[in-house]
């Protein structure tokens, strides 16, 4: 199974330099002449043939420490509040921004959602003068504390379900490393036990098996 997993699945990267040529701008009797300019890219693909895809195991995703990134900030922007250090609010903000793009780093798609958020209360913090500013610190004062709560208590309880189920995901992979497929029949089958399933039916073979 591993072997059919990993030689159907490429993966590849690599990077270049384009040249861009420079041109002549003519306009009645002048003419300039635009530089031309290099530009550097990056690629990385990644495939896999149906078999290989079918018979992958599903261990789950890591969650999010976006989570943390969230709830942490709001529970600096409510301390930071409370202590009446509302001039140093912005600072927060983007100490939040900043583990936002860190965590875009592994996660994308809940590192940018996160960066967004982040954003889009710094914006409207800038924009909040004089007595509209004063609303909004009375707006993040009941919803910072919310925040906070569902930031850092949904990540907690997220990690410890992800962290509790670790020896039932080490089982499955144990089980699905010593499974076989059948290229006649398009079967796998366990040669331990004798127990077989079809492709589709692999999760449900792998939860029988110990």
């Amino acid at each position: 199974m591993t072997a059919i997993v990993r030689g159907g699945t490429s993966r590849g990267s690599g990077s270049g330099t384009s040249w861009h040529s420079g041109s002549f701008i003519t306009s009645g009797p002048d003419s300039a002449y635009i530089g031309g300019s290099t530009s550097h890219h990056e690629f990385s693909s990644h495939g896999q043939t149906d078999l290989a895809r079918a018979l992958t195991l599903d261990t789950g995703d890591r969650p999010s420490h976006a989570w943390f990134v969230v709830g942490g900030t709001a529970l600096v922007l409510l301390l930071m509040i409370m202590f009446g250090l509302v001039d140093q609010v912005m600072w927060a903000l983007l100490l939040g921004v900043a583990l936002a793009v860190a965590v875009a780093s592994g996660d994308a798609r809940a590192g940018c959602g996160c960066l967004f958020l982040l954003l889009i209360v710094a914006l409207i913090w800038e924009l909040a003068t004089g007595r509209d500013s004063r609303v909004v610190v009375d707006v993040l004062t009941y919803v910072a504390p919310v925040v906070a709560l569902i930031g850092i208590g949904g990540g907690a309880i997220a990690w410890k379900r992800y962290n509790d189920e670790a020896p039932e995901r080490a089982r499955r992979l144990r089980v699905w490393s010593r499974l076989f497929h059948c290229s006649r029949d398009d079967l796998v089958f366990d040669p331990e036990t004798g127990e077989y399933a079809s492709v589709p039916q692999m999760d449900f073979l792998i939860d029988r098996l110990r």
